[in-house]
């Protein structure tokens, strides 16, 4: 047999690098996609001495903790109020949002991911769902409330990771209203943002923000979509396209400055308004 030639073998041995490059990339993506901290024991004692209460409950990623505050006056809420966070914070980082808006009526419910917060596991979309879909008899039982009646008193609000999962909340417990800030149009999206290269074929966590949107709309749901001009991290355009494949059934507020991490604060008084909007839709 002939020896390979020069070319040949280069042309083998970038081919087997990047295959071997994509094999890597596709084992260890959760790495780039979730950054999970634990709890700093001083936060959870502040929640709790404040009044709000944990809610534990066990998937096939073990233990789980949600985190619900109810009305001060103890009665059944008015709404219920899913909040989740973003993929490099903790649920309870915006455990202020229920005084910033002074919705005193209301239940929030602090919703962690596998491996996020205080509980156990990896995230994975499939099992953030399994995690709602478990806590869903339990939000309502501590609210109160019969059960399915999330569908008509819940609100999801979510911010960048955290958008996504609302979607996914929103189409579990069949809820029509949704306050979104930063969100992406999908993993799968996102690759060639961070990457450079379209290479969503290869994500096996799999968001999909205009799959969940749609179904969202589908159900005569309404979303308010917020987006820093400045976001730095998911790009204004991904919420633009949201909000024009919502059409009327977005309401899409583009925060001229805003960056990601800080779009709350840039955005308070637009956000508070579209969560009182949000109540009045439910």
């Amino acid at each position: 047999m002939k020896p390979a030639r020069p070319l040949t073998r280069i042309a083998r041995t970038i081919s087997l690098t990047l295959v071997a490059g994509l094999g890597i990339l596709s084992a260890c993506q959760s790495r780039f996609i979730y950054f999970p901290n634990p709890y700093p024991p001083r936060q959870i004692t502040a929640f709790l001495q404040a009044g709000g209460e944990r809610l534990d409950f066990t998937t096939s990623q073990g233990r789980q903790t949600a985190w619900l505050r109810l009305p001060r006056d103890g009665a059944a809420p008015d709404h219920v109020w899913i909040i989740t966070a973003g993929n490099g914070s903790i649920a309870l980082d915006f455990d202020d949002l229920p005084d910033q808006a002074r919705l005193d009526r209301d239940a929030f419910v602090f919703f962690d991911y596998p491996g996020y917060g205080d509980c156990e596991g990896k995230p994975h979309p499939t099992a953030i769902r399994e995690s709602l879909k478990t806590a869903g008899p339990l939000i309502t039982e501590h609210c109160h409330l019969s059960a399915g009646s999330l569908a008509t008193r819940g609100i999801v609000w979510g911010h960048s990771l955290g958008a996504a999962a609302a979607l996914i909340a929103a189409e579990e417990y069949g809820i029509r209203q949704a306050v979104l800030l930063s969100p992406f149009t999908s993993t799968m999206a996102m690759t060639k943002v961070t990457l450079g290269v379209p290479l969503g074929f290869l994500v096996t966590h799999r968001f999909d923000n205009e799959a969940r949107l749609a179904s969202l709309v589908q159900r005569g749901g309404h979303a308010w979509i917020f987006h820093g001009a400045a976001d730095e991290v998911i790009p204004v355009s991904m919420g633009r396209q949201l909000a024009t494949q919502g059409a009327q059934s977005v309401t899409y507020q583009e925060i001229p400055g805003g960056r990601h991490n800080t779009l709350m604060q840039d955005a308070t008084k637009e956000v508070i308004q579209a969560m009182m909007a949000a109540r009045e839709g439910s």
